[in-house]
């Protein structure tokens, strides 16, 4: 077996997974801009989550495109410096990508808890409002002690 061979195969799969997932992100933010229903705020974090994900992804196939190139020519016996520099290119942008995970992963945990904090309020006010209606149906506020 060549020794470039598993460096070619993880290339391919990080460069598909990494064009399936630039299109994905792409998909979902043309559905989500053109969304009437979704209010600025949601729409900019939307924005910003596209951003993150669409660097993200064009980092992994870079990577993807990166590790078969490093491992087939860069001989790590005749040049040992740019190999070990090389690779801690590489590694530096497998860490922006984790950073970007990280952010994104934080910045949607506080947007969740930011809407279901706003879905609650809405409920509160619907049950409210519902409680006044059965209220004024049934001819003023029931006296049940």
């Amino acid at each position: 077996m060549q020794v470039w061979l598993p460096g070619l195969i993880v290339g391919i799969l990080l460069v598909i997974s990494a064009l399936l997932m630039l299109w994905s992100h792409v998909r979902t933010w043309q559905s989500r801009r053109s969304d009437p229903e979704i209010d600025e705020a949601d729409r900019s974090f939307w924005y910003r989550q596209y951003i993150r994900r669409m660097q993200a992804s064009g980092l992994m196939l870079l990577i993807g495109i990166l590790i078969p190139l490093g491992d087939s020519l860069i001989p790590w016996r005749k040049a040992p410096a740019l190999f070990a520099i090389y690779w801690m290119f590489v590694l530096a942008l497998v860490g922006w990508v984790i950073l970007l995970a990280v952010s994104d992963l934080v910045a949607t945990r506080a947007h969740s808890h930011v809407a279901l904090g706003r879905i609650q309020r809405q409920q509160r006010e619907l049950e409210q409002e519902a409680a006044r209606l059965r209220s004024t149906r049934n001819g003023g506020p029931s006296h049940h002690d």
